[in-house]
């Protein structure tokens, strides 16, 4: 039964995303919680999440999850012209409604993330309740637990913050951008290139797989993706390269997570740093040039060094990837780049990447997609995106601006 779930709710969450960014924009109440009942259902599901529904209490487990992460959300979404009238006078459906939420998004950040994530949350939740119990300066009027899921559910400072927003507007679209350009076969280029960069030299292999990060990172902006997408290819070569299995993975690891710093496309950390300090986000992308280039000289002098002490030399020539036949693959990045550079919104820019990156794979035989290659494009851009929902939606709960802020009156609680 979750086998057949899965692909319709992929479909589905990449129809919705482009439909948002390129056709008609929802309000934030609606965009947000729908993005996230898309995720929250695939990540219960078992896409993206470290824990699998083998057996069979843990599928029905799964379905009751998915079902109540689906009332909380469709809640927000049909209710929230009525919350908006009856602001600071919730129901109890209302507060039956953002308990759910609240637990299902610590559930869901815990199958994604682990306990780190759940255990900031949870002291956030006891900061803001406790204040009136706390010593000296910690000590706060606090928040009564009405007040509490009234500002985490019902409104756009906890859950439904900039963070989730940033997850709803653009991290989804450039994940399944990448996503789409790998499955068509720019994954091997970009190794191709890569091999053709920095191959040949001291520890080749290895720097290949560096190179191979930094542009990954530069399509997809997500470490997981790049993992998955170059680690494949890369770390077998670094281990017929003489390197050991852990200094491979270790490299590996490295370089998919500084592809998160390479411009145009990053992590979901630079589109919250755009919202929030209100920065053009292309100021943001050119900012970040410098330490990523910075990060992977680093990274490349390491793995020379460490090849000089092995007494590995530079690997011989042979047979390389060709690249022309997916060079065209590199033109949807080249859009995206332009758009952003024109000013206009990422969310814009990734809508046109996505549209731009089907459309050139129909130019050669080689990277045509069929049927079956645009379905894994998109379990594979739900994969990545559940984790980043996930991550946001929980740092709604423990970075929501009223539980940021310590201005209270210290007294009793409210």
């Amino acid at each position: 039964m979750l086998r057949m779930i899965v692909p319709a709710v992929a479909i589905a969450a990449a129809l919705f995303h482009l439909f948002a960014a390129g056709v008609s924009p929802f309000t934030a109440l609606v965009q947000r919680p729908a993005h996230l009942a898309f995720m929250a259902v695939l990540g219960f599901m078992g896409v993206g999440v470290r824990v699998a529904n083998r057996r069979g209490w843990q599928q029905v487990l799964a379905v009751l999850l998915a079902s109540a992460a689906l009332f909380s959300c469709l809640y927000i979404i049909t209710q929230h012209q009525a919350l908006v009238r009856r602001a600071g006078l919730p129901t109890t459906l209302d507060l039956v409604g953002g308990v759910i939420g609240i637990l299902v998004v610590l559930e869901l950040a815990r199958r994604t993330t682990g306990w780190g994530l759940v255990a900031v949350c949870l002291l956030a939740l006891a900061y803001a309740s406790l204040g009136p119990y706390l010593p000296g300066f910690l000590a706060h009027r606090g928040y009564g637990p009405t007040r509490l899921v009234e500002h985490l559910y019902l409104s756009t400072e906890g859950i439904w913050g900039v963070p989730l927003g940033v997850s709803a507007d653009f991290v989804y679209l450039f994940v399944l951008f990448g996503a789409v350009l790998d499955v068509a076969g720019g994954g091997a280029l970009l190794i191709g290139l890569a091999d053709r960069v920095a191959g040949r030299t001291r520890g080749g292999p290895a720097k290949t797989a560096a190179v191979a990060s930094a542009f990954m990172g530069s399509l997809s902006g997500s470490a997981v993706a790049n993992v998955v997408t170059t680690g494949t290819f890369t770390i077998p070569l670094m281990r017929r390269a003489g390197f050991k299995p852990h200094f491979a993975g270790a490299i590996e690891a490295a370089a998919s997570t500084g592809g998160q710093l390479m411009p145009p496309i990053m992590g979901a950390g630079a589109f919250i740093m755009a919202t929030w300090t209100n920065l053009p986000y292309t100021q943001i992308a050119a900012a970040a040039a410098i330490p990523a280039l910075l990060y992977y000289v680093a990274l490349l002098m390491a793995i020379h060094f460490r090849a000089a002490r092995m007494g590995l030399d530079a690997a011989p020539s042979g047979e390389r990837e060709a690249i022309l036949p997916r060079v065209h693959l590199l033109g949807p990045l080249l859009i995206i780049v332009v758009i952003l550079a024109m000013g206009r919104s990422p969310m814009r820019a990734a809508f046109w990447g996505v549209v731009s990156g089907f459309a050139v794979t129909l130019l050669r035989a080689e990277t045509r997609l069929r049927a079956r290659q645009v379905l894994d494009a998109v379990r594979s851009a739900a994969r990545g995106a559940v984790q980043v929902a996930a991550a946001c939606a929980a740092a709604g709960i423990s970075s929501g601006r009223g539980l940021a802020h310590r201005h209270w009156a210290p007294h009793g609680p409210s």
